[in-house]
């Protein structure tokens, strides 16, 4: 409790110590604050009222703390230090202030704080929470061997994909780390069971390999499309297992990795522990392996705009979100 007044009356005083200078055209920043990872970057924007980006070269940036936050002469702030630091755009005789929240990315005992507390919530009875909760508290149920593999086959929605930026795929870190030859048949808006776009099936990437000579491992990234479509656990424990059962026929002898999806805000947060769920207990009856999305320190949205780490449709990773999302599959693997 005390920690949390401390935060609060510093985000007042930031607030209190603010001006900002209004001019008449509607001159604006992109956003007013957001969190900021250390080591991780967020881009802010001076804006026309008419939404026009003003050319950084005729802004003047600096940051009030550069120890906690610094700001290139872009606009490109990075995260330095834990804490609060104001960046200031100067344009003509007009200032601008952007609030970098700036913070270690969440610990694991953090998010499965979260995780569990959203179980707990999710479901009006308590031994469904209780049966989901484990899907939360296991990221790797059994060890993956990824040494001395030729193939590596990757399917599923945008998470898989570079389809939204950030020039690489955690698939391609595998593969720079491994040597294991990368086959990515991902695509984004994939769904183990979607009801209004059946071509968007994972079925049906795994249904598109011509050649499965190579492949000692497939992952499977997905789940998050099933939420937002609200389709029910016994349609998407279906869709896995269908998935699993195509894979073993073409490739018998190849290890399959699910990844659960990560946390999301609402509309649809609450089945996302249920489908989490259902993934990880389809997985574990067919000896399956799993790594929980939940334990990423990432959170998605399909109606709130999470800035700092997705694209403006609040759902698809940014780059900043991709790299936490790469990092977060690395440091399951390895």
């Amino acid at each position: 409790m005390k920690k949390i007044l401390i935060i609060v009356l510093a985000l007042c005083l930031i607030a209190a110590s603010t001006v900002t200078v209004a001019s008449a055209s509607g001159t604006h920043l992109n956003k007013k604050s957001a969190y900021v990872y250390v080591d991780m970057t967020y881009k802010v924007s001076l804006l026309t009222g008419s939404g026009k980006t003003i050319s950084p070269s005729k802004v003047k940036w600096s940051s009030s703390d550069t120890k906690v936050a610094k700001v290139s002469r872009k606009g490109v702030v990075t995260g330095v230090g834990e804490g609060f630091a104001q960046i200031t755009a100067k344009y003509k005789k007009s200032s601008y202030t952007f609030v970098a929240k700036v913070r270690m990315p969440y610990s694991e005992e953090e998010i499965r704080a979260i995780a569990r507390s959203e179980i707990a919530s999710a479901s009006e009875d308590p031994a469904d929470a209780k049966a989901e909760e484990y899907a939360v508290r296991t990221c790797v149920n059994k060890p993956i061997a990824l040494d001395g593999s030729t193939g590596m086959f990757i399917f599923g929605d945008s998470t898989a994909t570079d389809a939204h930026g950030g020039g690489f795929t955690w698939g391609s870190l595998i593969a720079d780390r491994t040597g294991c030859k990368e086959h990515n048949f991902a695509v984004s808006g994939a769904a183990f069971a979607h009801p209004l776009d059946p071509g968007k099936k994972i079925l049906n990437q795994v249904k598109s390999v011509a050649d499965w000579s190579d492949c000692d491992i497939c992952f499977v990234a997905a789940g998050t499309n099933d939420g937002l479509y609200n389709v029910s656990a016994a349609e998407l424990r279906q869709g896995v297992q269908g998935v699993i059962d195509e894979i073993r026929k073409n490739a018998p002898g190849a290890e399959i990795v699910f990844i659960t999806p990560t946390r999301t805000t609402k509309p649809y947060r609450a089945l996302l522990p249920q489908i989490a769920g259902a993934i990880c207990n389809t997985a574990l009856i067919n000896d399956c392996s799993v790594i929980n999305g939940f334990d990423f320190p990432i959170t998605l949205s399909a109606d709130e705009w999470v800035a700092d780490l997705t694209d403006g449709d609040g759902l698809h990773p940014n780059a900043d979100g991709k790299k936490i999302y790469a990092r977060s599959v690395m440091n399951a693997l390895f």
